[in-house]
């Protein structure tokens, strides 16, 4: 789903997602401006929003921590499977009251 369609249609305030994982660097919307809007209108609060980009520098990660980021993650330094396993463990962190923070990117 491209962020500007996700904005206008699906991310309501009624509807319940588990989890959100967004890319930095995306088409029409950057990751930054999406998070800003997702945070600043109260947008799936509650729900752990996971960043998987390429971007890979420390001020980024820092820029999108201020949004409830709960992890991120670099594309390029992990294979599929390890991705996978980096999003399962991270949606069973965050569903545990102890689990709740934010994973440094890798």
């Amino acid at each position: 789903v491209l962020a500007l369609d996700a904005l206008r249609k699906n991310l309501t305030h009624q509807q319940m997602y588990d989890i959100l994982i967004c890319d930095l660097l995306m088409p029409e919307m950057s990751g930054f401006d999406f998070l800003k809007i997702v945070h600043d209108e109260h947008l799936l609060e509650g729900v752990p929003i996971i960043i998987l980009s390429n971007q890979n520098e420390a001020d980024d990660y820092r820029k999108v921590s201020e949004y409830n980021v709960y992890a991120a993650f670099v594309k390029a330094h992990s294979l599929p499977d390890e991705i996978v396993s980096l999003i399962e463990r991270t949606y069973d962190a965050y569903r545990t009251p102890q689990g709740r923070g934010v994973i440094p990117h890798q």
